[in-house]
């Protein structure tokens, strides 16, 4: 007869057997249907490839550990686990330290690590996001963008003019109007803010060289990595379940085989 840890284990890993198989698909997914794109998404498709993958693995190891009480399986299962731990607190620590706050108060780019500067805002790797931030039309003429600029810091960085350029006042209803004159005023005010001669009213190139911009960007990573960390940290208490529920099952294997062996 199975063991009420078994059988929990069993339906836990049938859970996350499921929850692997959902992520790989999504992965697929953006790699094959949303080819056009998947420049922009390289991260997130090769996180779901990863993760899904590793959940397939893990999950059906302790499947077939728990559902046949092989302690083999579950030997290697419970190590898997205990590596899995070890990443999830190692990533956890890693982000929430790279999206520290450096300077209270500050907006620019100083505020952000070092790392975040060099992985995101730079060279090469800006260049990338920047055209996906103009193929994802994030500055497109919407009803109330009065609103929605000042509600949204990447919005604001990378679609309004820099301050200090003589242009902010100009906006209006919609983002149209506000880019007739606003392209002359900030290239007339570039020696006041480094941002102002990258402002220009062409829909694909924004403000999305301006530092205003990356701070933006940056901030919504850092605003996501802070959530994904809170995420992270509710899947490691899963995870110490799993791996508790583990050790039980593999000491009732212990057992029950020592019962069941015939003694001399």
């Amino acid at each position: 007869m199975a063991r009420p840890s078994n059988i929990v284990l069993t339906v836990l890993n049938v859970i996350s057997l499921v929850a692997g198989i959902a992520l790989f698909a999504t992965g697929i997914y953006l790699s094959v249907v949303e080819a056009g794109t998947a420049p922009c998404q390289t991260f997130l498709r090769n996180s779901l490839l990863v993760v899904g993958a590793l959940l397939i693995l893990v999950s059906l190891l302790g499947l077939v550990g728990s559902s046949g009480r092989n302690n083999l399986f579950m030997w290697l299962y419970a190590l898997h686990m205990l590596l899995l731990v070890a990443g999830v607190v190692g990533f956890t620590i890693f982000m929430l330290v790279v999206t520290s706050q450096r300077h209270h108060g500050h907006r620019g780019l100083g505020d952000f690590s070092p790392w975040l500067r060099h992985h995101f805002a730079k060279g090469k790797n800006w260049d990338l996001l920047r055209s996906c931030l103009a193929q994802a039309q994030v500055c497109s003429v919407v009803k109330g963008v009065g609103r929605k600029l000042h509600n949204s810091a990447l919005m604001v960085g990378c679609c309004k003019p820099p301050p200090g350029c003589g242009a902010e006042n100009s906006l209006n209803a919609t983002l149209a109007v506000l880019l007739a004159d606003q392209t002359t005023a900030a290239a007339a005010a570039g020696n006041k803010n480094g941002d102002c001669g990258k402002w220009s009213g062409d829909p694909k190139t924004m403000c999305y060289n301006c530092d205003t911009c990356k701070a933006g960007f940056l901030g919504n990573i850092r605003k996501q990595w802070r959530a994904v960390a809170v995420a992270l940290a509710c899947f490691l208490a899963f995870i110490v379940l799993l791996l508790s529920i583990a050790w039980c099952a593999i000491a009732n294997n212990k057992f029950d085989l020592a019962a069941s062996s015939p003694h001399p």
